[in-house]
């Protein structure tokens, strides 16, 4: 498949990551769809339970080192169980007015590290990160995408990940390469959306991204 974006270390394919070859070993760090079955404008894709099903269960086949965000609901559908649960503590979400659990934090699953340091030297499995959109009075998204994730985030979690070449299958607007790029690090990147595709190229051309922990904004991926 002919690349989609290719400068610098980093290239995205457009396309259905399970139709997508990969034949190098690689490091995942994704944010795949939450599977809630709610209406969430993903463009092209449709958020079902059966389908977060379908991809988990291809995700799950690889011995790759990998990470990814996920939501509590599906935490105890995963088909696999992870070998580390990591939290991303968002510092606060709650409002001056809320009804009912405050989603304050969400699980960070880890498989396939290595053993003993897991990969890296001691690290911390609290990754204190406020969520993009706080405080409330800042914008949610500028990259269009509807459930976005903060670049430090993954910049974080790639500090803690082994060497190599970090592959996201399911990279919406691509937070995980952005963070890749500010990381120095070679990365891949797959989204069914070609309007993704060209937002996250747009982003990687940007050079000098300092915009700080509001950055956004990846996948729910």
């Amino acid at each position: 498949m002919k690349p989609y974006y290719e400068h610098g270390g980093i290239t995205i394919y457009h396309g259905d990551c399970r139709e997508v070859p990969l034949d190098i070993d690689v490091v995942v760090l994704t944010d795949p769809p939450y599977g809630t079955g709610q209406k969430i404008a993903y463009d092209v894709y449709r958020d079902t339970p059966a389908e977060w099903l379908a991809v988990m269960e291809w995700l799950l086949q690889f011995t790759f080192p990998m990470a990814f965000t996920m939501s509590h609901s599906r935490f105890f559908d995963l088909p696999k169980r992870p070998q580390w649960v990591g939290c991303w503590d968002k510092v606060f979400t709650g409002g001056i007015v809320h009804v009912g659990a405050s989603p304050s934090w969400e699980p960070i699953c880890f498989y396939n590290l290595p053993a003993g340091n897991r990969g890296k030297a001691r690290w911390d499995d609290i990754f204190r990160v406020p969520p993009y959109g706080f405080p409330f009075n800042i914008a949610k998204d500028p990259n269009g995408h509807p459930c976005p994730k903060p670049v430090e985030l993954y910049k974080q979690l790639i500090r803690v990940l082994p060497t190599g070449v970090i592959y996201d299958p399911m990279m919406g607007s691509g937070t995980t390469l952005r963070a890749a790029k500010d990381e120095g690090r070679q990365a891949i990147g797959i989204d069914v959306s070609e309007r993704y595709c060209e937002i996250a190229a747009q982003r990687l051309q940007q050079e000098a991204f300092v915009l700080g922990p509001q950055q956004s904004s990846e996948g729910g991926a």
